[in-house]
């Protein structure tokens, strides 16, 4: 937490929003893989969520 926000990766700010993952990947391994297939995180305001 001292480090601050800027410590942290793409991918793990974003597995901190997802909050947890499946039983096969954690939140951070699928907020990479949305991140990838995206191109990066501000690629992702075109992202819809489907349930």
């Amino acid at each position: 937490m001292e480090a601050g926000p800027e410590a942290l990766s793409n991918a793990e700010l974003l597995g901190i929003l997802f909050g947890i993952g499946t039983r096969e990947k954690t939140a951070v391994e699928l907020a990479s893989e949305v991140i990838s297939e995206n191109g990066d995180l501000f690629g992702l305001h075109n992202v819809s969520v489907q349930f």
